[in-house]
């Protein structure tokens, strides 16, 4: 099956809008910092508390998202979509 998921893009607030997207919307919320990822090393201490991924999944409902590291979020940049194929 194919399928188009929404991957948002945050400044700095990805965990507090992927939990509230979760208390609408219901589903399995998972975080990842940055601080655990196998990138830590190559990123500033800073960033480490940022969310380098995230993804809610309820049903066929899939929300995908991240913190803009390195990278400054602007009007145009905020949202990707992502194509899963079979």
């Amino acid at each position: 099956m194919t399928q188009i998921n929404a991957y948002l893009n945050f400044n700095g607030q990805c965990r507090e809008a992927m939990t509230f997207y979760q208390e609408c919307l219901g589903g399995e919320l998972t975080l990842q910092r940055v601080a655990e990822s196998p990138m830590a090393a190559q990123l500033p201490a800073t960033e480490g508390a940022n969310i380098m991924h995230s993804i809610l999944t309820r049903d066929k409902l899939v929300l995908l998202g991240s913190d803009m590291i390195g990278n400054k979020l602007e009007k145009g940049n905020a949202i990707t979509l992502c194509l899963r194929c079979s």
